[in-house]
């Protein structure tokens, strides 16, 4: 506002007025001029303001026919424009996210380190996307994982929820669904590679922040909490020590997060 204030203290032409009235996530633009023609123009998001006001600037609004020049007249609708110059800009916009965080498994405190991907679209306020996570190594916190076992995991789900705005900030928040592949390798008493693979399905929660909110890339931190409906008891390692793999999930990213249209 500070900056298009100073352009139209410098305009010249026939500019007689300029508001902006906003309204929930819109902004209406009124554009007067000296001799009481009048239009009007939506904007969303301020990125959309000086552009809107200087394409006015450069082509007003057209003459009063000329009837209604002398004399004082009756307040007049706003002359007729294209289409295109109202239509308000699309509400459907798509995001792609990288991911990179932690996980905590309980109960029996697995860590992983892990990677993600997250497609995504907003639909006005609503949120549809897709997470694929990858865990390429497990480990059991207390004492770690006995020689020769090692542990991963790949998730893949879709979620649904909401994307607010909070000034600069971005907040999204909804749940999911999905399913998880885990596989255990470990020796057998004779030394030989025993596999064990599962399929946990699952149940997620999450929310995120995302900054600064209007820009084509931004940062994203990440925090979702997720349950499986059914525990896996099945090991390939016999070791004792060890407790049955988790069953419910805690994670945290850190990513940045770019729109694509």
């Amino acid at each position: 506002m500070a900056a298009l204030r100073r352009r139209l203290a410098a305009a010249e032409g026939d500019c007689a007025s300029v508001s902006l009235a906003v309204e929930g996530q819109e902004g209406t633009i009124t554009f007067t001029t000296t001799d009481g023609r009048v239009a009007r123009r939506i904007v969303r998001g301020s990125q959309e303001l000086q552009p809107t006001v200087e394409a006015l600037l450069v082509n007003p609004p057209p003459p009063l026919p000329a009837a209604a020049a002398p004399g004082p007249a009756p307040e007049r609708a706003a002359p007729p424009t294209p289409p295109t110059d109202d239509r308000r800009p699309s509400e459907v916009h798509f995001h792609v996210a990288a991911i990179g965080g932690v996980r905590l498994g309980l109960p029996g405190a697995y860590g992983a380190p892990t990677v993600g991907l997250r497609p995504s679209g907003t639909f006005g306020g609503w949120e549809l996307g897709a997470a694929v996570e990858y865990d390429p190594t497990h480990v059991y916190l207390p004492g770690g994982l006995p020689s020769g076992v090692t542990l991963w995991s790949f998730a893949a789900g879709v979620q649904l929820g909401r994307r607010e705005s909070l000034g600069a900030f971005g907040l999204g928040y909804g749940a999911g669904v999905g399913v998880a592949a885990i596989r255990e390798e470990a020796p057998d008493a004779s030394g030989a590679a025993k596999v064990a693979d599962f399929g946990q399905p699952r149940v997620s929660a999450y929310g995120r922040v995302v900054v600064p909110r209007e820009s084509r890339w931004r940062g994203t931190l990440d925090l979702g909490v997720d349950g499986g409906l059914g525990s896996v008891k099945r090991r390939a390692t016999e070791a004792a020590n060890l407790p049955d793999l988790p069953r419910w999930g805690l994670g945290l990213g850190l990513g940045v997060e770019a729109s694509l249209l």
